[in-house]
């Protein structure tokens, strides 16, 4: 049957309807260090309000592929962490390098020194997470081998609870990223045992209850934003990166997305293959601010009636541009990759 690749399809335009769920939080949530997000209420704010909300379901979307994949896998590939790594540290450095010229600064040795150790420190908290996730899967895989169903479910249910509902009420709860992770790992693993038991139609009405939800704290958000700061706490945990309502929309999306028809088209292959490097190179801290309030100004386009045009033709435009730019720059990190990965695997026969 063609159902893996049909998946596989599926899955890839996803993550390309990932990647701009981020770009749209990143330039409603960062344009003018906040003062977009903190504006009262318009049409333009409903509208930020409605398609900007929702950069955290991206990330959750991107764990739980990954997860979904490396449940079946009991390999750590070299080549694979090191072309993760190596896209990462270039991607940092261009960056670096666009911002300084840019601003015509000086780079400095420090700031080139976490450019290049970005991978693991923690600049990009995703990078970070999937490459302990991708590191320890072998590991994590035998655990959940192990574990009865029941107790699965126990430990999925303790992990959302203290990672998700606990953080979610308590802020400072020491809850960490790669807790996040495991979290959703274990998820998956328990999903993929009782995937044919599921009934997906409660699974879509969650999703939808949560999305009404935070739509309806950020419209309150709106209103209030300068009357009230609990209102605020409660939108910013409602969006943020431990939010229970992000992951049921995320799982929500990705079960609507396994379980629809064939997709044919060279085109998502193709542009998917450019996410990581869209993610990279927008997400950056050397660039963001650039993007947003100096090439782009979000802040002076917020008042204009053609708004809502101008803020997706902007999310276009950044995901073709770094798509391009990784066309480019891709087969180099893909080379660096595979020829230390073999020439390790030399020394190692």
């Amino acid at each position: 049957m063609n159902l893996t690749k049909t998946r596989n399809k599926n899955i890839e335009l996803l993550r390309i309807f990932s990647i701009f769920l981020i770009i749209f939080l990143h330039m409603y949530r960062h344009a003018s260090g906040g003062e977009v997000f903190d504006s009262g209420f318009s049409l333009n704010h409903i509208f930020l309000i409605i398609i900007g909300s929702w950069g955290v379901v991206g990330v959750f979307l991107f764990i739980i592929i990954s997860a979904y994949f490396l449940i079946d896998s009991q390999e750590v590939k070299l080549n694979k962490l090191l072309y993760i790594a190596f896209c990462t540290t270039l991607y940092s450095l261009l960056t670096l390098f666009i911002a300084s010229v840019y601003l015509g600064q000086e780079i400095s040795i420090k700031e080139t020194i976490k450019a290049i150790l970005s991978p693991v420190l923690g600049n990009y908290w995703y990078i970070t997470g999937y490459i302990v996730l991708y590191t320890l899967h072998p590991i994590l895989n035998i655990v959940i081998k192990k574990l009865t169903t029941i107790e699965l479910s126990c430990v999925v249910v303790a992990g959302f609870a203290l990672c998700f509902m606990y953080k979610y009420i308590y802020a400072s709860a020491p809850i960490e990223n790669l807790d996040l992770f495991f979290s959703i790992y274990f998820g998956i693993g328990l999903f993929k045992r009782v995937q044919k038991k599921i009934d997906y139609r409660k699974v879509y009405i969650f999703g939808y209850c949560a999305a009404v939800i935070v739509i309806f704290f950020g419209i309150l958000h709106m209103f209030f934003y300068s009357r009230s700061s609990i209102v605020k706490y409660i939108y910013l945990q409602s969006i943020c990166k431990f939010s229970p309502l992000m992951l049921i929309i995320a799982f929500a999306l990705f079960c609507f997305c396994i379980n629809r028809l064939p997709l044919k088209s060279k085109i998502i292959t193709l542009l998917s293959k450019g996410v990581l490097a869209v993610y990279l190179i927008h997400e950056s801290d050397y660039i963001s601010s650039i993007l947003w309030d100096y090439i782009f100004k979000i802040k002076e386009l917020y008042s204009k009636p053609y708004f809502a045009i101008s803020f997706l033709g902007i999310a276009v435009i950044i995901f073709s541009i770094c798509v391009m730019v990784d066309v480019v720059i891709r087969p180099i990190y893909f080379f660096l990759a595979n020829k230390i990965s073999e020439n390790i695997g030399f020394i190692k026969k």
